[in-house]
């Protein structure tokens, strides 16, 4: 998941280091691209608002350090539609056990969202946060719509 920047650039040093062909892949809500737009441009690039599920990636101002932070750590950074989100929290919580808020399932809907660019490769994601609201926890209970 790609908030503020910080989790992925502390995770992508450590891998870098010690594992420089691994790539390195930041996850935004499309709702929320000032991130990963600012990243491909090389320049802040900030939104007067945002409108996502995932609220702990929802950044709308990218602080000039974070963004520096990120060069020559991360490969690429996708931009997942909040559908995802939902199905990968409601696959964690299925297939895992796992209880997910939207920003820390943004792995599992990178791959939903992407699927044929990582099929066939070993994939490794962060699953964090258990912080999901009343409502998120009530959807996890809808009938899926993830296509195994």
């Amino acid at each position: 998941p790609l908030g503020d920047g910080a989790l992925l650039a502390g995770v992508a040093r450590w891998v870098k280091a010690h594992h420089p062909k691994t790539e390195m892949i930041g996850i935004c809500a499309s709702g929320a691209d000032a991130m990963e737009r600012s990243w491909r441009s090389g320049k802040l690039i900030a939104r007067d608002s945002v409108s996502t599920i995932a609220d702990g990636i929802a950044v709308r101002v990218p602080f000039p350090e974070a963004l520096a932070d990120l060069n020559g750590l991360v490969d690429e950074i996708f931009l997942v539609h909040d559908e995802f989100f939902v199905d990968a929290m409601r696959l964690a919580h299925t297939e895992l056990g796992l209880l997910l808020e939207p920003a820390g399932a943004a792995g599992i809907a990178a791959i939903l969202t992407y699927r044929n660019l990582f099929e066939g490769k070993s994939v490794a994601v962060i699953l964090t946060g258990g912080n999901a609201s009343e409502e998120q926890i009530h959807n996890l209970t809808s009938i899926s719509r993830v296509k195994q």
